[in-house]
């Protein structure tokens, strides 16, 4: 066992000689009794494909299953146990594969038929062993389905389903082989179209072995000369799913853009090109709208934006120019092709950009809004008619909004000077309306199917009415602690001096014990992260099991290339644990991006907070750059704290981040925590846990003065204390 792993050697040599017997136990040799048992379970089986016999590999299995995220992974499948030398039934499909002599000890999964669903070398390491096992087991229900229809005589369909789990896998080869075969089987069964399809998905497959420049123009071949819409679309979709094995995202947004325009609304190809643009974070096509918009806004490819930004969008032919809005403000006025660079600062930052387009008469026809560097998980909600700021007469009101993954919008409840006029049930989400000529204003609700609601106010008819005053208020939280880093109780208002820009600052302190805090939980799942995996989940597990749950709130998020949360805001541990274990790591490491999406999701949110991540401190594939995410951590009001695992690798990159992560943690009034010793996670995790709950919470009238940054200096005079709180904050 390697070196890097003593926790883990001294942990397995203890338990050897008791688990060793039960855990071979598990490992059936009777190959034809396993896959029986596995269609009476509908469940996979794991072989464990061996050519002689090795009391040391024994002793690593053995020793592993006493890991909870391996031994909950273990419950997904049957377990089996192959000697090479004596392969099963001659003619079956890992009889075959053991023939073409591949590297030995291996895994192989098998459906409940012996049918090989993806293989890979055996590792002498636990947590990359997991990776593995993590990784196809997320593919259950997809290989699942694909028995069932081989089960059913639809070989052709099985086999392009088993190419796109294997796809997945980053088991490329084998994935071109299943493609190419279920194209052949298409073939015979006369349809072309299917075959054309699975065509495609195997010149991709070949992109991704390495024959890249070859497969790209014989797709893009296809794409312009394909007999259908959907063949197209599909091609555009294997474009973009190879872009994205390379990690470039500009040109696979792009392809899948190009897929959404090119499909049959509601085909599987359109609603793939959807979801994948999803999954890049662009908001634009998850609205509630349905065909007959007017125009849409094109959101960047990226999670994060911020500096200069391109906005495009989908219009019909009797626009001649467009108006476009950064928080309300006129920034471009433009003619075809319509496209805008919108300057959005330096720090990412929360922004609405509404997009209102003119004939040549100067009518307003319609307006699309959208936002960016905004959370997820929230419902927002736009009016979109009238498009300008006075209306008279019979119109029409007609709101889009925002529908966060997994949900669907039921209804919108429309207002004039706040008494109902009107509730649309499904889109359009438009009514008909006889506007006074008077001064008003319109309010939009859209409800989820979960009853959330969120709205958009609008006003119209205002000309000669005053300006509203934006009165700003500040609250952030505060941790004040002794010289033994323990918490100082009993504070009031007047025990604190502040001071902003060195001017003399009035604070409104409030101590409230029983305050919910709201968590956030980053786990680095980048490619780094697989051979710490198990360590890395121990510490998570203890964040969930001593923060998560009760009163307090907490979400998920995991990040590589790109940040994903997998498990929004809940008080449910159970949910958060089995999202935890079920995750897997590959791709680059965009810290600085998962740092920014993860600041996003808490906007909006008021009382005690705090931002957890877990990361080797590797970068290697953000769009946002360090200073960047100083600027937005200064103004984001959430303490940060970064714990470094003892046991991951300190490459360059990380030794390079590290003084970017501890100057992030002390200006947000957090703490970085670099390679700590295993035996000091527990007081770690709990010591995070104490400041949190023991949060000040402080609150001011801040200063409205055009984006300056302002420092903020807190103290309590007369007592041997220190606050930890935010350095500063941008002026509105």
């Amino acid at each position: 066992m390697p070196t890097r792993w003593p926790w883990f050697r001294a942990f397995a040599v203890s338990i050897l000689l008791s688990a060793a017997v039960g855990a071979q136990a598990q490992w059936s040799t009777d190959y034809a009794a396993a896959l029986e048992r596995a269609r009476a379970e509908r469940k996979l089986v794991l072989i464990d494909v061996r050519k002689t016999i090795d009391p040391t590999q024994d002793a690593f299995i053995a020793a592993t299953e006493s890991a909870p995220p391996i031994a909950r992974a273990y419950a997904y499948f049957i377990r089996a146990r192959v000697d090479a030398t004596l392969p099963p039934e001659p003619g079956s499909p890992l009889a075959k594969f053991i023939e073409q002599g591949p590297p030995a000890p291996a895994f192989v999964v098998v459906d409940p038929t012996g049918m090989i669903a993806t293989s890979w070398i055996w590792y002498a390491n636990p947590s990359t062993y997991l990776n593995s096992m993590n990784m196809v087991r997320g593919e259950n229900a997809a290989i699942l389905r694909a028995y069932d229809l081989r089960a059913g005589g639809a070989e052709a369909e099985a086999d392009q389903i088993l190419g796109d789990v294997n796809i997945r896998v980053r088991q490329v080869f084998r994935a071109h082989d299943l493609y190419a075969r279920a194209s052949e089987e298409f073939a015979k069964e006369n349809k072309p179209v299917q075959a054309q399809k699975a065509a495609i998905l195997r010149d991709g497959a070949s992109y991704l072995s390495g024959k890249t420049s070859e497969a790209i123009a014989q797709l893009r071949r296809v794409a312009s000369h394909a007999p259908s819409p959907d063949i197209a679309a599909a091609a555009y979709i294997a474009i973009g799913r190879a872009y994205l094995f390379g990690e470039e995202k500009g040109p696979a947004n792009a392809a899948f853009h190009d897929a959404l325009a090119a499909a049959s609304q509601g085909s599987a190809e359109w609603t793939a090109a959807r979801d994948e643009l999803l999954r890049l974070g662009d908001r634009s096509i998850a609205s509630a709208r349905r065909g007959d918009a007017m125009l849409r806004i094109r959101v960047p490819d990226r999670t994060v934006v911020s500096g200069l930004t391109d906005f495009a969008v989908s219009l019909n032919d009797s626009v001649v120019r467009v108006n476009w809005l950064l928080d309300g403000k006129l920034v471009r006025s433009t003619i075809k092709p319509f496209d805008a660079t919108i300057d959005l600062g330096s720090t990412p930052r929360l922004h609405r950009i509404d997009a209102i387009a003119y004939d040549d008469k100067g009518t307003a026809l319609g307006r699309a809004s959208t936002t960016v560097n905004d959370r997820l998980d929230e419902l927002r909600v736009y009016i979109v008619t009238p498009a300008t700021d006075w209306m008279s007469g019979p119109t029409q009101l007609e709101a889009d909004a925002y529908v966060p993954p997994g949900h669907t919008l039921k209804s919108m409840e429309f207002s004039w000077n706040d008494k109902t006029v009107g509730t649309a049930t499904q889109a359009p989400w438009r009514i008909d309306f006889d506007a006074p000529a008077t001064f008003g204003y319109i309010r939009a609700v859209g409800t989820l199917d979960d009853d959330r609601t969120a709205e958009d106010t609008h006003v119209v008819n205002a000309a000669g009415f005053g300006e509203a005053m934006d009165v700003h208020t500040l609250v952030f939280p505060g941790t004040v602690v002794d010289r033994n880093g323990a918490r100082v109780n009993g504070l009031q208002s007047e025990d604190f001096s502040a001071l902003d820009n060195r001017e003399k600052l009035v604070l409104n302190v409030h101590d409230l014990p029983e305050e919910p805090a709201t968590i956030g939980l980053v786990v680095d799942m980048s490619a780094s992260m697989a051979t710490v995996l198990l360590p890395v989940m121990d510490i998570g597990s203890r964040v969930i099991n001593t923060m998560g749950g009760g009163r307090d709130k907490m979400f998920l998020s995991t990040f590589a290339e790109r940040p994903r949360m997998i498990q929004p805001l809940t008080g449910n541990r159970t949910l958060l644990m089995n999202r935890l274990l079920d995750a897997h790591a590959f791709g680059g490491t965009a810290l600085v991006d998962a740092l920014a999406f993860s600041m996003q999701q808490f906007t909006g949110a008021t009382g005690k907070r705090a931002l957890i991540f877990i990361t080797d401190g590797n970068e290697n594939a953000s769009e946002q750059s360090a200073n960047a995410i100083l600027d937005m951590s200064k103004g984001a009001g959430v303490p940060i704290y970064i714990i470094v695992p003892a046991e991951s690798v300190d490459t360059d990159t990380g030794q390079g981040f590290r003084k970017v992560m501890r100057q992030m943690c002390e200006t947000t009034g957090g703490v970085l925590f670099y390679r700590p010793k295993r035996e000091e996670i527990e007081g770690i995790v709990s010591r995070i846990r104490d400041e949190v709950r023991g949060q000040y919470l402080l609150s001011f009238a801040a200063k409205q003065e055009g984006g300056d940054w302002r420092t903020i200096r807190v103290t309590v005079p007369g007592k041997a204390a220190t606050v930890r709180t935010v350095s500063g904050y941008y002026a509105r």
